[in-house]
């Protein structure tokens, strides 16, 4: 047998992703070593830009959405903008699975074919529905509201609502932003633009006599930029949006969007005209998240604009309000009298509710306020509204629960052809004003429970010495105000239905702590429920989940072992082997040492040993590959803190030249 030496070749993901698609032929193993981009560049960079591939061409951004038994979409992500020369974006698990990724149109002609694909749309541009620039507040009768804790001490509504939007003024002394994530252009969640902004401050600006006042006052922000400065974005940034709301629906209750594009409802959730967002919004509410939209501003049947049209959500128009109060006697404003549709409104059969959207008084950013007009500004005052209804009523857990909410809301609304409503609506369709004095109509209500377990991670590891969870209980009354005093004798408390005994000590003014044992718990998922009594006999109760497990080494595996031919006057002269490493949860491994025999018609070629980048890919390449089949075996596959496990092992395909 003639000697030779199989080395490793290190190369970017393009590279590897266009020699995977060129051929070539030769027959001897060369020793040469590629190590550095200079020389990559220097002896494939010609040939990769002469290239004939498909997709080669002008690229667009894509939604890919996968079928549902198809395989960890961030793996799945990476390969195909790999192979296809595609620039990937959002990556999408809990909505919906896909990504968003930058095809050419023949890449897309091409991956349709693939057996995990459900569709392919193009993405679409968005916009804020805030087309020019609080009277709301007590046109909904937020002041009489006791849960709102209007004119109260500063109690905050014990809600958490996300705003899916520019961003926010993170740093606004009135809001009560409790997480941030960015989605869109920039570096974090701050708002350049203002929209988002004050569509915060209208559903929660803190009661705190300063600034403006909320319909839920200090509710618990979550603010989710999918927008850029401009206020505008596309479609799959607010999936991904959507998508983080879905993936923390145990915590989010309600969620606005004002914003929107052209579209209309399939009735199907969008399974019948491959409507990605639709889809997304359908599998949140299904998580019991409420979502609030704008109707849009357009003067336009709303069945027109997406998301105004799908039947899931509570779609919001905007009415004229210049002094607070119904009658009509109030001054005229730039778009229509004093309670009176509002002239840019939509409008139609979609639409759910109404509330005032015209000179709104609400944050702004740059930690200052600004009136704006719009649907924009009338959908957060119906996100509020919903975070009320849940704090008095509690909230939903399923679809059915969320259309029991936007139910309740329209049935407790003020009807609009009514003394205290707006005339001039341009259809037949007469949505009710909300409503938030209707939907308290008993005054106080349960004291307000609110169950976390503090810990660094979500789940506790029993042979690492973690054998107990802190949970906290957070006790406020009606007004939102903490209780304090309670006796160790007002809690009860059940780890997965039983009760069990522990003692609860105060710390903070209404925040009580408990420590739960773990000893002798399985591993998986364990529930922590709590009802208080105060001293008037009012309960309230609410639950928290972690998971238990035991010490274990994790596994790491081969996830695929894949071939090329490239160079020569043929592009089959070399042989290129890519072995991809991943772990139980088919993540990728990086820094794994990887050993493999190479075999030509069942004799013995050579070895080589190689590292795993951050892709997890260890790349092979024998030079001048003579004519026959080859086969690789994996010798052993190696990474501190890991073990092997070869009966996970995908399958060699071999190759043939």
């Amino acid at each position: 047998m003639t000697n030779f030496r199989l080395r490793v070749l290190f190369v970017t993901t393009s590279l590897i992703a266009a020699l995977l698609y060129t051929g070539c032929s030769s027959n001897k193993i060369k020793s040469q070593t590629i190590g550095s981009a200079k020389n990559m560049g220097k002896s494939y960079g010609r040939k990769i830009a002469s290239s004939s591939l498909a997709e080669i061409g002008k690229s667009q951004r894509r939604i890919v959405v996968l079928k549902t038994n198809s395989g960890d979409p961030v793996i799945i992500s990476k390969s195909f903008a790999k192979r296809y020369r595609g620039i990937r974006g959002h990556v999408y698990k809990h909505a919906l699975k896909g990504f968003a990724i930058s095809l050419s149109d023949q890449a897309v002609a091409k991956l349709k074919k693939d057996s995990r694909v459900r569709y392919i749309v193009n993405d679409r541009p968005v916009k804020a529905f805030a087309q020019t620039t609080p009277v709301g507040i007590g046109r909904l009768g937020a002041t009489r509201n006791a849960t709102a804790a209007i004119a109260s001490d500063g109690g905050d509504v014990d809600i958490d609502i996300a705003v899916l939007d520019t961003g926010a003024d993170l740093d606004h002394p009135d809001l009560n932003v409790f997480n941030s994530v960015n989605f869109s252009k920039g570096r974090n969640a701050n708002d350049g633009h203002g929209h988002g902004t004050h569509v915060a401050g209208t559903i929660a600006a803190r009661d705190n006599d300063s600034y403006v006042v909320g319909v839920a006052p200090g509710a618990r922000l979550w603010i989710i930029r999918v927008l850029d400065n401009k206020g505008n974005g596309w479609t799959s940034d607010i999936i991904k949006g959507i998508d983080y709301v879905t993936a923390n629906a145990d915590k989010i209750e309600v969620a606005n969007m004002s914003l929107g594009g052209v579209g209309s409802d399939d009735g199907s959730c969008g399974l019948t005209n491959n409507d990605p967002q639709h889809e997304a919004i359908c599998n949140v509410v299904a998580a019991g998240v409420v979502m609030v939209v704008a109707a849009g501003n357009e003067s336009d049947d709303a069945a027109n604009h997406v998301p105004a049209a799908y039947d899931e959500v509570i779609t919001v128009s905007a009415f004229a309000d210049s002094d607070g109060i119904g009658g009509g006697s109030g001054p005229a404003t730039s778009y229509g009298a004093d309670d009176t549709f509002a002239s840019f409104s939509n409008f139609g059969e979609d639409v759910d509710i109404s509330a005032p959207g015209v000179d709104i008084l609400s944050t702004y950013k740059g930690g200052s306020t600004a009136s704006m007009s719009g649907t924009s500004m009338a959908a957060p005052h119906i996100a509020g509204l919903a975070g009320l209804y849940i704090a008095i009523n509690g909230r939903a857990t399923d679809g059915a629960g969320v259309l029991a909410i936007k139910d309740g809301l329209i049935t407790t609304g003020i009807a609009q052809s009514g003394p205290d409503g707006f005339s001039d609506d341009p259809d037949q369709f007469e949505e009710p004003l909300g409503n938030a004095e209707a939907i308290d109509p008993t005054g106080p209500v349960t004291p307000a429970v609110k169950l976390t377990v503090t810990s660094d991670q979500p789940s506790y590891n029993l042979l690492n010495g973690e054998d107990s969870a802190l949970v906290t209980t957070n006790v406020v009354d009606e007004l939102g105000n903490p209780i304090e005093g309670l006796l160790n004798s007002a809690f009860e408390y059940l780890l997965d239905g039983g009760v069990i005994t522990t003692n609860t000590a105060e710390g903070s003014p209404g925040l009580y702590q408990a420590a739960i044992g773990l000893v002798g718990l399985a591993d998986g998922t364990h529930s922590v429920s709590v009802q208080v009594s105060d001293d008037r006999a009012l309960t309230g109760n609410n639950a928290t989940n972690f998971t238990t497990t035991t010490a274990t080494t994790p596994t790491i595996h081969v996830g695929s072992i894949s071939y090329g031919l490239q160079g020569g006057k043929n592009k089959d002269r070399n042989l290129l082997i890519l072995v991809t490493v991943a772990d139980s949860q088919s993540e990728s491994v990086d820094g794994a040492s990887v050993s493999v025999d190479l075999y030509r018609d069942g004799k013995y070629v050579g070895s080589a040993t190689a590292t795993t980048d951050s892709i997890g890919e260890a790349s092979f390449l024998l030079r001048n590959a003579k004519t026959g089949c080859y086969s690789t075996t994996i010798n052993s596959i190696s990474k501190e803190g890991t073990n092997y496990d070869a009966s996970q092992n995908q399958a060699d395909p071999g190759i043939c030249k």
